[in-house]
């Protein structure tokens, strides 16, 4: 199910603090194929990390999230460009194991 930028900007904000650490800490970006940019590019733990992602309503509404996250909140990840058809947002804690 598809969700509208208010609901992802919550629910990852929300996620956000419930998991603890600051912006920095955190990587939000998109993906078409958010699993595969998780685990095996990101490196991310698929068990005992704190990762998540959701649809977005569409590719537009998927970039503005990543935006707001990473120009306004602070987090790491690619403001500019990425894949033109992403409509996942994703976002997890870094740790020494990640990439970043």
């Amino acid at each position: 199910m598809s969700v509208s930028e208010e609901e992802l900007k919550k629910a990852i904000g929300d996620y956000m603090a419930r998991a603890g650490g600051v912006a920095p800490a955190w990587y939000v970006g998109t993906s078409r194929h958010p699993r595969r940019r998780l685990f095996d590019e990101h490196r991310v733990a698929r068990e005992g990390g704190w990762w998540m992602f959701k649809r977005a309503a569409s590719p537009a509404v998927a970039h503005d999230v990543k935006d707001h996250f990473v120009r306004v909140v602070g987090t790491d990840g690619w403001a500019d460009g990425g894949e033109s058809e992403a409509d996942y947002v994703y976002a997890y804690r870094k740790n020494a194991e990640t990439c970043p």
